[in-house]
């Protein structure tokens, strides 16, 4: 049975809807639902019958954007933070990581908001050397990617269309139990694109067209067994292009931008000379025609910039804490 609450302390959730930029817009009107002191609702996601999103950090909930229509779908009890996590919805579903009462390790769940409708796809066994969180998950091509490990062939890419035997490992990018650890999915132009990291090729940019034949290295930027997303994260759609930062081994982690294509992944801008790069993380967005994001050139500190996607047209936006201090801050 689903069960409603409504407690004290007022809480302003958001009804949204989000577009494919980084630059979101909101779609909002407040709803006020009662929650009991430190219920901590999160994870907000929007599906196609409302929005999913976790409470306590170990329950699941649904709601409809009124009063009656939000209700409690399961209690997974485990006392833990992030009980429950990486909520990605898939039409009406929404699939995530679990532990269910401390006796299991992290599976991926499923649900379609009903109790009957909530249930494991995997039955993992992870041993204790090996980390058993899943919480690179992504939407594709009706399908739900994820990175996992498998007791056989280490932390790979998985697939699941929703049910236990339909929810196996899609390729295995490492033969053998290492794994070629996949995380930081994102679609661009219809395609899957993320990061794993081999013996030949180290950690580099892979791309899906949806099979496993089609699965394969994207792009080997820094060559051989360099690493040219090492440290790298995030990327933001701007324009016909992607950007993030990697390292091609000789000037460390700056902005690269990419059409899609191996021979379209270039370097934008060296912004910091030398092997140090200017930044790990790509934190921005788009704003009137530009993309702004966060950087240091080796003489300012963490700073704004802004690029229109050319050499010349990178540059410092402002020098906020003059010199080298940094004006923004770090995560």
């Amino acid at each position: 049975m689903t069960e409603n609450y409504f407690f004290p302390i007022g809480f302003i959730l958001l009804c949204f809807c989000c577009q494919t930029t980084i630059a979101q817009v909101l779609d909002a009107e407040l709803l006020e639902v009662n929650f009991k002191p430190n219920g901590n609702p999160e994870a907000l996601t929007r599906s196609s019958n409302g929005f999913y999103f976790t409470s306590e950090d170990d329950q699941l909930w649904l709601s409809d954007g009124t009063v009656e229509g939000t209700s409690r779908i399961k209690d997974f009890d485990t006392g833990n933070y992030n009980g429950v996590m990486a909520l990605t919805a898939l039409d009406d579903k929404v699939f995530f990581s679990a532990k269910e009462n401390n006796i299991s390790d992290y599976q991926l769940w499923r649900s379609d908001g009903s109790e009957a409708g909530t249930f494991a796809l995997t039955n993992r066994n992870v041993p204790n050397s090996q980390d058993d969180t899943i919480t690179q998950i992504v939407a594709f091509n009706g399908l739900i990617f994820f990175g996992a490990y498998d007791e056989t062939m280490g932390n790979e890419l998985w697939v699941t269309d929703g049910t236990p035997e339909g929810t196996a490992v899609f390729k295995d990018l490492v033969s053998g139990a290492s794994g070629g650890f996949p995380r930081d999915f994102f679609v661009f132009n219809n395609q899957l694109f993320f990061e794993a990291d081999t013996e030949e090729f180290g950690q580099e940019l892979w791309v899906s067209d949806g099979t496993p034949e089609g699965t394969a290295l994207f792009k080997d930027i820094n060559p051989g067994a360099g690493n040219g997303m090492w440290y790298s994260e995030d990327y933001i759609i701007y324009g016909d292009n992607f950007y993030f930062f990697a390292d091609n081994g000789i000037q460390g982690l700056e902005l690269w931008k990419s059409d899609g294509t191996p021979n379209g992944t270039v370097l934008v801008k060296d912004i910091k000379p030398g092997i140090e790069g200017s930044a790990i993380t790509l934190e921005g967005g788009v704003l009137n025609g530009q993309l702004i994001f966060a950087a240091e050139d080796g003489t300012h500190g963490k700073e704004l910039w802004t690029s229109d996607g050319t050499e010349v047209g990178t540059n410092l936006v402002k020098d906020i804490n003059p010199g080298l201090p940094h004006g923004l801050t770090y995560n």
